[in-house]
């Protein structure tokens, strides 16, 4: 038996599935178009980090939206940060990625 109520927890995992294919298609762009310029030993780690990530978001996405009405609020919001913290470090390294590719 499937259990889906609307809430701040599925709000929550419908927002990780979404951003967890937004990771997918970014980390894809930036391979496409910045390979050669990466060096062996960081796209290895790029392509790890990318591919937890988006792995990591896409789970958590999946188990808040059908199991996220019974959890307790110290969990919902202990989910929230780890949310936060997976998100600032994507936007740091697309900006370190971004700014290498745009100097002079």
């Amino acid at each position: 038996m499937i259990n889906i109520g609307f809430n701040l927890a599925s709000l929550l995992g419908f927002v990780d599935v979404i951003y967890s294919l937004f990771v997918l298609g970014i980390s894809i762009y930036i391979l496409a178009n910045q390979g050669n310029i990466l060096t062996f030993p960081e796209a290895k780690i790029y392509i790890s980090q990318s591919s937890i990530s988006f792995l990591f978001l896409l789970l958590i996405g999946f188990v808040l939206i059908f199991n996220g009405w019974r959890l307790d609020l110290v969990l919902l919001f202990s989910w929230l940060l780890m949310n936060i913290l997976i998100i600032v470090k994507d936007i740091y390294i697309w900006h370190l990625i971004f700014s290498y590719w745009n100097r002079p």
